[in-house]
C-alpha cells in the first residue's frame, strides 16, 4: 500500500506540467489527514523538518492513515489526467471521493 501511494504521489510530482500540478496543494490536501501529533512524532524521528509527502509515506507511524491518503492521491491524479489543473481552488469531496473546483464569488 505504502509503495502505491509513493507511486501515485511520484506521478504528481513528475509526469505533469508544473503549471497542472501545484504540489504545495497536494501536500496541503493529503497530509491533514495525519494528525498534527503523529506528524511531530514523525518530525522527531527525522530530527528535521518535513516536506512533502515521502517523510509521512515512509514512516511507518503514518501506516493507518494510508487508505484515507490514497483515496485523496487518486482523486487528485485522476482530476489531473481528465486535463485539469490542480491548484489552491480545489477541494476532495468526501462523499463522492472527487475532487471538485471551488472559487468563492466574494461579489456577492
Amino acid at each position: 500500500m505504502r509503495a502505491y501511494a509513493k507511486a501515485q504521489y511520484d506521478k504528481l510530482l513528475t509526469e505533469y506540467d508544473d503549471f497542472q500540478v501545484d504540489c504545495e496543494a497536494v501536500d496541503s490536501m493529503v497530509s491533514p489527514i495525519i494528525p498534527i501529533s503523529t506528524r511531530i512524532e514523525i518530525t522527531n524521528d527525522l530530527g528535521e523538518a518535513i516536506w512533502g509527502l515521502h517523510p509521512l509515506l515512509n514512516s511507518t507511524r503514518a501506516e493507518a492513515y494510508l487508505p484515507d491518503m490514497i483515496r485523496r492521491l487518486d482523486a487528485i491524479v485522476a482530476w489531473c489526467d481528465e486535463g485539469h489543473e490542480f491548484d489552491w481552488w480545489c477541494e476532495f469531496d468526501e462523499a463522492t471521493g472527487k475532487i471538485a473546483y471551488h472559487i468563492e464569488d466574494d461579489d456577492e
